[in-house]
């Protein structure tokens, strides 16, 4: 009899059973010689209490980490650690993992390898619709295989789970850090695939390395990761559209429901309102009926090195908040940014009245004043923090390792915190390619951006832009097709090498193809490939025999200068070749409607562009965004008409 037979045959004999003796619980049986006997797992419970753990931390953390609500009921959820009790004496045992979190047995192996295999055995034989998955047990009483998981972001040192910050690295050697996060913040990420000891996962956009095992060292077990069968990620995080806004529900617990919602920006119209997608990188969506098939598609894609089972394959989209260069300027005045804060604060806020110290940083400094009092938000939970209160300090600006309140610095006004914060850790750190922290001039997550040295927070950019967006939103009138700020430069993504130099060829900085700051070591002025910036007009150049466009470079002093202070000189453009870029979106700066190849003229040219791709759809492979004039989500008539009226006039 198969095991999906049999399966079937006891899940019969239970309703029977709990028919008679209704107080008896009773699952799936052991197969063990042909003979059929019930056994079940118990659940122990078995954690240190977070107060008495050393904080494995080396990095900053947030200046508000004990006050999060999320974090409080993450850490109250990581504390409790599910230890299977074995069976038997051996390395590993099988079993079949249900949705009710529950487990029953079914064979025992010494070799990983043999018990893997009879778990991919049984998976041909489980019919789908009864949501069951096979996995392999470890002697430390937890799943180390799955015939489909995720990964479960858990720090352990000496076989006990502690709070801190794990190590994210480029490869399955694990020698070079690329970033880092902390379980407090976060709950499952995609599996792709293992390695020796390493786990392959997406982690807040970047697919990268983590310990998961020390193999035949149970009892001292040191790993970053553990295994969870999908069918038991009850409350995965998930993106889904409302009154126009696409949202991310960033979950802290995937069975427990802790988490954050966040506010990413107007919603692209492939997302259709109500539905949750998965999403680990917030470019590519996946749908099914339940959450956890989405999962797995997107799982299956990252495991096949394509995106061909997502909702928008060939269309990434891009938050604009979280894309945006640091280097640009709001909209919105002093006035208007004390408004908000007003509306938004309690009366002994700390943000209150910080308008024009946000407008006064962003002219000296070149960073954006959203960009700022969103960040100020995030780290002081709205001033009302500890360490905003008694210290000024808006963004826990020295709050790092164990002890962040006694590390924070102290300012004698909320003024000095805004200005040092965008002086020396924004314009002359993350902002500044000469600097180590840089990673590209934008919010970002643990890819690219100021998150992949910033914060131990995978989402603390995806967060601070959801701040952005949710001012924007309540200063336009509430009217998400009004926004004043989304949107209004044109921003640009470097998918190839490149440089940047100013009007008089001084070299600024280059765009490389890795971080050479990986590893420890760095070049002088060097930028990567996949970090953005913004047009800041639609005027082409030619330098020596080369056509450029103009931008607000993420540095406009010689690449040799070591004695930039951060101080931002808005009139110094930087100039980039036309080339090896994308344009993530139609920005009203640098984009004129009908001119597609950006060359600052509308002629027969775009109008060949828009006419060779007739009928195409968005999502199609060779769709082009500004070719879509109507935005109805196809290239017809309509389009190749409006180009046409524009060059006749």
């Amino acid at each position: 009899m198969g095991i999906r037979k049999r399966i079937l045959s006891l899940s019969l004999v239970a309703l029977m059973i709990g028919a008679i003796l209704p107080n008896i619980k009773v699952q799936a049986s052991d197969i063990k010689d042909g003979a059929l006997y019930k056994k079940e797992y118990e659940e122990v419970k078995n954690y240190d209490s977070y107060s008495n753990l050393r904080l494995y931390s080396n990095f900053k953390t947030s200046s508000l980490l004990d006050e999060r609500e999320e974090v409080r009921e993450s850490r109250l959820a990581n504390s409790k650690i599910r230890k299977l009790v074995l069976q038997t004496n051996s390395n590993y045992e099988v079993a079949l993992a249900y949705s009710d979190g529950n487990y029953s047995y079914v064979n025992k192996f010494d070799d990983l390898e043999e018990a893997i295999n009879e778990c991919k055995s049984i998976e041909k034989e489980i019919n789908e619709s009864e949501n069951i998955i096979p996995v392999v047990i470890d002697k430390s009483g937890q799943v180390t295989y799955a015939t489909k998981s995720v990964a479960r972001v858990r720090k352990y040192v000496n076989g006990k789970i502690v709070s801190g910050t794990s190590d994210i690295y480029t490869d399955s050697s694990m020698r070079n850090v690329y970033t880092y996060v902390s379980h407090d913040y976060m709950s499952e990420v995609p599996l792709i695939t293992t390695s020796g000891q390493a786990a392959k996962v997406l982690i807040g956009g970047y697919e990268g390395w983590m310990k998961y095992t020390n193999k035949d060292d149970y009892a001292n077990k040191t790993a970053d990761v553990v295994i969870w069968p999908l069918n038991q990620v009850t409350t995965p995080s998930y993106y889904i559209v409302q009154d126009g806004i696409l949202k991310h529900w960033a979950g802290t617990s995937l069975d427990g429901g802790s988490g954050t919602m966040l506010y990413v920006g107007s919603a692209p119209d492939f997302l259709e309102p109500g539905k949750k997608y998965a999403s680990y990188d917030g470019n590519y969506f996946y749908y099914a009926d339940n959450i956890q098939d989405a999962i797995w598609d997107l799982t299956l894609d990252l495991k096949e090195n394509t995106k061909k089972r997502a909702v928008n394959n060939g269309n990434p989209y891009y938050s604009y908040f979280n894309n945006l260069s640091f280097r640009s300027k709001s909209n919105y005045t002093a006035d208007d940014i004390n408004r908000y804060i007003t509306a938004h604060t309690a009366s002994d806020s700390k943000l209150r009245n910080l308008g024009a110290a946000l407008k006064e940083a962003e002219n000296t400094y070149g960073v954006n004043a959203l960009l700022t009092l969103s960040v100020a938000i995030n780290e002081s939970g709205w001033g009302q923090s500890r360490i905003a209160k008694d210290k000024n300090n808006l963004f826990g600006m020295g709050a790092i390792d164990s002890d962040p309140y006694n590390g924070a610095y102290s300012y004698p006004s909320t003024r000095e915190s805004v200005l040092d914060f965008t002086q020396n850790f924004i314009s002359n750190g993350y902002a500044n390619p000469r600097d180590w922290r840089y990673w590209g001039s934008f919010l970002g997550n643990k890819n690219l951006g100021a998150n992949v040295k910033y914060a131990s927070d995978p989402f603390w950019g995806e967060k601070a832009a959801s701040f952005a967006m949710q001012i924007d939103y309540y200063l336009s009138g509430n009217n998400i097709k009004n926004l004043r700020d989304e949107n209004y430069y044109q921003l640009i993504k470097y998918v190839g090498t490149n440089k940047v130099i100013g009007a008089d060829g001084t070299e600024f900085y280059d765009i490389a193809t890795t971080n050479v700051s990986v590893g420890g070591s760095s070049t002088i002025g060097t930028s990567v490939v996949g970090t953005n910036a913004i047009q800041a007009t639609g005027k082409k150049v030619t330098i020596n025999g080369e056509e450029y466009i103009e931008i607000y470079a993420d540095r406009n002093h010689s690449k040799y200068d070591g004695n930039f202070n951060g101080t931002y000189n808005w009139s110094k453009l930087g100039y980039t070749k036309n080339k090896n870029i994308v344009f993530l979106n139609k920005g009203k700066t640098g984009f004129k409607e009908g001119d597609i190849n950006f060359d600052d003229e509308i002629d027969m040219k775009d109008l060949s562009l828009v006419s060779n791709l007739y009928n195409s759809k968005k999502g199609d492979s060779n769709w082009n965004n500004n070719c879509d004039l109507n935005n109805d989500g196809i290239i017809d008539i309509y389009d190749i008409v409006k180009v046409a009226n524009k060059i006749t006039g």
